[in-house]
C-alpha cells in the first residue's frame, strides 16, 4: 500500500468491502485483526473486533503483538477486561431481597438465601480464572504509561450462560418457594444488567 501512496486507515473506511472482509475473520483471528487495527489506528475495525477478545486470556498477547497494536489499543483492551470484571463484581454484590416473613420461613431461615447467593458468587469467581499477564518489560519499554500491566491481574470474561449455570441449580436447594422466587428474581436482574454492559473498547 505505501508504494501506491495508500494508507490502510484511509483505505479501510466504514463502507469499504475490505473492512467487512476483515470483520468476517475477526471471530477466528481476533487478536491478529485487533493488532492490525491498533497498528494503523483503524477505530471502526478495532472496536467491533474487541468484543471477540473478551474470552481471551490476555497473557496470550505476545511481545510482538503488544508492540504492533501499540500502547493506546493495548491499554484500552486491558481496561475493557478490567472494567467488565469490576462491573460484574458490583452487580453480584447486591444479594436477593428477603420475602415477607411466613410461619415456615422467618428472618433466620431466610439467611440461607444470602448464603446461597454467596456460594454462587464464589463459584462464579472460580470460573473467572484469575491469571497474571506475562507481558515482559521489554515489550512495554516503548511507553511507560503501561507500567501497570506488569502486575495487572485479568479474568476471562463471563457469559450470561455461565451465570445461569452457577445460580440456577441453587434455586432448587432452598426449600422455600418464596426464597426460590426471590433468588430467581435477583438472577434475572443480574442477567439483564450484565447483558447491557459494554462489550467493546
Amino acid at each position: 500500500m505505501p508504494e501506491y501512496a495508500l494508507t490502510p486507515k484511509e483505505l479501510i473506511d466504514a463502507n469499504h468491502p475490505l473492512l467487512h472482509l476483515l470483520l468476517a475473520h475477526a471471530p477466528l483471528r481476533p487478536l491478529d485483526i485487533y493488532a492490525l487495527a491498533g497498528h494503523h489506528g483503524i477505530e471502526h475495525l478495532a472496536k467491533p473486533t474487541s468484543s471477540h477478545l473478551l474470552s481471551l486470556s490476555l497473557h496470550h498477547i505476545t511481545d510482538a503483538l503488544a508492540a504492533r497494536m501499540g500502547t493506546t489499543y493495548l491499554r484500552r483492551l486491558f481496561l475493557l477486561h478490567k472494567s467488565r470484571t469490576d462491573t460484574l463484581k458490583q452487580i453480584l454484590a447486591q444479594t436477593p431481597r428477603f420475602h415477607p416473613l411466613t410461619r415456615l420461613c422467618d428472618f433466620e431461615a431466610q439467611k440461607k438465601l444470602t448464603r446461597a447467593w454467596a456460594l454462587g458468587t464464589t463459584r462464579l469467581a472460580w470460573k473467572l480464572r484469575a491469571g497474571t499477564s506475562r507481558l515482559t518489560r521489554r515489550a512495554l519499554d516503548f511507553d511507560w504509561t503501561l507500567k501497570f500491566v506488569f502486575c495487572f491481574s485479568h479474568f476471562l470474561d463471563t457469559s450470561t450462560q455461565d451465570i445461569k449455570d452457577v445460580f440456577v441449580p441453587l434455586t432448587t436447594k432452598l426449600g422455600c418457594d418464596d426464597c426460590m422466587e426471590k433468588l430467581k428474581e435477583r438472577l434475572q436482574d443480574v442477567l439483564e444488567t450484565w447483558a447491557l454492559v459494554d462489550c467493546t473498547i
